[in-house]
């Protein structure tokens, strides 16, 4: 169960802060680290303040439709297409994602795809359960480069569509 992931931090915390330290960009792959969604937060946290990460490799942290667990993806540095669909992408993969595009890691990025993710949380039946992820993603989207963008079938019921409108416009 998710929620029991990372329940001490101390770790992630202290490797988020020496990679702000950095002056070479690494590949940062915690795809077997199991991090909860508070973990996914730290991550995203230090891509915000300028760790030089040129590739991310990390689990989703939406809730899984299979019994084996949540699925693994890269964001890449230089990539003009981030393409996650059908990958669990939760909330707080939403916000990673919008962090890296506001990075120079992501200013290549011209097309997102996040079709068919649970972007705002809850459970199968709820709309709108997290919408600060896809808020992130439209305050990021609005300096990127992004033209593209494909949230079809991604759990977004009103509040959330009204931030993307945002976009839009």
């Amino acid at each position: 169960e998710w929620r029991t992931r990372d329940p001490n931090l101390s770790g992630l915390i202290s490797l988020c802060k020496a990679l702000q330290g950095l002056t070479n960009p690494t590949h940062l792959d915690l795809a077997n680290c199991e991090l909860s969604r508070k973990g996914a937060k730290r991550v995203a946290m230090a891509i915000a303040a300028g760790a030089p990460i040129d590739a991310l490799t990390i689990q989703s942290t939406g809730h899984s439709r299979y019994e084996n667990g949540r699925n693994i993806y890269t964001l890449t540095a230089g990539e003009d297409n981030v393409e996650l669909k059908n990958l669990d992408i939760g909330p707080e993969d939403v916000s990673l994602i919008s962090m890296w595009l506001a990075t120079i890691a992501g200013v290549a990025v011209t097309r997102v795809i996040l079709k068919r993710n649970p972007l705002t949380g809850g459970q199968s039946w709820q709309y709108d359960a997290d919408v600060t992820g896809v808020t992130a993603l439209v305050d990021a989207l609005a300096t990127s480069s992004v033209t593209e963008l494909d949230l079809a079938v991604c759990k977004l019921g009103p509040s959330s569509v009204h931030e993307v409108a945002k976009y839009v416009r």
